[in-house]
């Protein structure tokens, strides 16, 4: 069932929820965060709640994606992986039927999101991960388990991430027929792609499994570590950010999206709750419960939160996901200096004015203006705004860095 609300209302999935018919809320927080399990749906200029799908519609779900299966038909089998995502690639997983939820003991609750919830977790005594991809060695060398025996000490200390997929909430046109995989949500598929071409800052899928209820992704933590908008709300109550803190920050995030975009992947859901960072300021692009492949452009459904919402999107008119990702930046950025929304409701996001509370160097204002530009046209690729003089003198190591496959 779908329920649709007028142009004027605002709905956020993952933790913000707000809805407005007129009325700011004037508070200088970015936002406050809260539980919901309803996806944001834009599409033919609506914005809309649809609610989670009962097992019965499966059917329905499979009718939909063979409507487009020249589309969505990308196999994992093979060795050579493509920029655009339609290229065949090897699988690196798990038995899937064979791992289970009962291979480990639950730390502690992560978050909830849309789809299900993200928990950090452990392998159990006895227990190994079958899969070890290079990727995950780059990003993780001390969690590395390099004994094939059952060594209890060693298999405990492996610490885990563990995103819950529930089925029945995964949307229709985020679900992809596989030729060896069958049908799974394009999240895994997309994640399993890009383990071909792995960057220090997106976030490695190490494995997923399934069972009746759910998917598993399992990822390697980032830890220690907080996501953007608490560290946000953290220094807003202490030291401020100062502007090279603030430009580190956020040359981290345009470089992983570059690296996406030049991986044939959008993201389209960037946001300060989606980017987690370690003690030392590194920082990791995560959740792609959103994300496409740049060949099935333009789109004509957004799912991902409005606060951040290109123009275009709230407009119900097709989006470049490029474009929208970009429009995310300059939204972020702004976040990141001013610790709060750059507007507050849809219908400023599509017609006010950028509100400027103070001027902390022109030319990082000038990005600002670049990206959050109403005109798609004008508005900078992601390699453009790196290339912006308030960037241009980190050392762009992204440059040495190719999209041959990951050996």
């Amino acid at each position: 069932m779908t329920t649709s609300f007028d142009s004027n209302v605002v709905v956020m999935n993952s933790r913000r929820f707000s809805i407005s018919h007129g009325n700011h809320n004037n508070s200088n927080s970015s936002s406050s965060k809260t539980n919901n399990d309803n996806n944001v749906v834009v599409v033919a200029g609506k914005v809309s709640v649809e609610a989670e799908a009962g097992v019965d519609d499966a059917e329905k779900r499979m009718a939909a994606i063979e409507l487009d299966h020249d589309a969505t038909d990308r196999p994992l089998t093979g060795s050579t992986a493509h920029a655009d995502g339609t290229g065949d690639f090897e699988v690196a997983y798990s038995d899937k039927k064979k791992k289970s939820i009962a291979w480990f003991s639950i730390i502690e609750d992560m978050g909830q999101g849309a789809y299900g919830q993200v928990k950090l977790a452990k392998y159990r005594h006895g227990r190994q991960n079958s899969i070890t991809s290079d990727a995950d060695k780059n990003n993780n060398n001390n969690n590395n388990d390099d004994d094939d025996d059952d060594d209890d000490d060693g298999l405990a200390s492996v610490m885990v991430v563990l995103k819950y997929v529930t089925k029945r909430r995964i949307l229709v046109d985020t679900w992809i027929r596989d030729r060896k995989l069958g049908t799974i949500p394009l999240e895994i598929h997309v994640l399993q792609y890009l383990r071909q071409y792995p960057h220090r800052n997106v976030v490695v899928m190490r494995d997923f499994f399934e069972d009746d209820v759910n998917y598993y992704i399992e990822m390697t933590p980032h830890v220690p570590g907080m996501d953007l908008f608490d560290y946000i709300e953290l220094r807003e109550r202490g030291t401020y950010m100062d502007e090279i803190e603030c430009r580190s920050i956020f040359w981290q995030v345009a470089s992983a999206v570059a690296h996406l975009h030049r991986a044939g992947v959008v993201h389209r859901d960037i946001k300060d709750e989606n980017v987690i960072l370690d003690q030392d300021g590194n920082i990791k692009l995560i959740d792609f419960g959103s994300a496409a492949y740049v060949k099935d452009a333009p789109f004509t459904v957004f799912v991902g939160t409005i606060d951040y919402a290109a123009p275009e999107v709230l407009r119900g008119q097709s989006y470049d996901g490029k474009k929208q990702d970009v429009w995310a930046l300059g939204i972020l950025l702004y976040t990141i200096i001013y610790k709060e929304n750059p507007f507050y409701d849809s219908n400023e996001i599509i017609n006010s004015e950028l509100r400027v509370p103070y001027v902390l160097s022109d030319q990082s204002l000038a990005l600002i203006r670049k990206m959050i530009d109403r005109n798609v046209d004008s508005r900078p690729t992601v390699d453009q705004v790196l290339q912006d003089p308030w960037l241009k003198d980190l050392i762009n190591v992204d440059q040495a860095e190719n999209l041959q496959p990951a050996s």
